[in-house]
């Protein structure tokens, strides 16, 4: 990101165990904030969610809530799972004439686990 001139930062949002209350606390940042924000070259605000090559389907609700609210508020806010992706995401984005609608084409449906147990077991 920043060698296209991005201003970025990589946000850790993971509990952490604490052995002094013997459970897992979790950090300061809301849930579904994104792995990584900032800013484009051009001022506009950049959120991404990183997930694992292959599992943009484990999106999460609040992960899936946020970004759309930030599309919604013009920022840059995508789902990838690969670098390449989101250069394809990002040049396509530049040259979109609805960028609102075009991110919100491309964000994965979130992930809804009620649903896998709805279906009953995978065996």
């Amino acid at each position: 990101l920043r060698s296209v001139g991005c201003s970025a930062h990589v946000f850790e949002s993971k509990s952490t165990f604490s052995p002094i209350t013997q459970r897992y606390v979790s950090q300061s940042i809301i849930i579904g904030h994104p792995d990584i924000s900032g800013c484009l070259p051009n001022g506009l605000a950049l959120y991404i969610e990183v997930k694992t090559k292959g599992k943009l389907k484990t999106l999460r609700p609040k992960q899936h809530e946020f970004l759309v609210d930030k599309i919604a508020h013009n920022a840059f806010a995508v789902c990838v799972d690969s670098v390449d992706m989101l250069k394809e995401y990002l040049e396509a984005f530049k040259i979109s004439e609805n960028r609102k609608k075009y991110l919100l084409s491309i964000l994965p449906v979130p992930y809804d686990k009620n649903k896998d147990q709805e279906e009953g077991p995978l065996f």
